[in-house]
């Protein structure tokens, strides 16, 4: 997995995403802790 280091911490980096992260990410958007509060969740009763 080849990966573009864009912006670089001193515990983190953040790079493009690419078709090898797909798995990891719908696993991420499919956990409410992780998208609560990012838009509208699941669990939002839409009020």
């Amino acid at each position: 997995m080849k990966y573009f280091k864009k912006l670089v911490g001193e515990n983190i980096y953040l790079s493009p995403m690419n078709v090898e992260d797909a798995e990891k990410y719908v696993e991420w958007f499919c956990d409410f802790r992780v998208t609560d509060g990012v838009g509208r969740s699941a669990r939002d009763d839409g009020n």
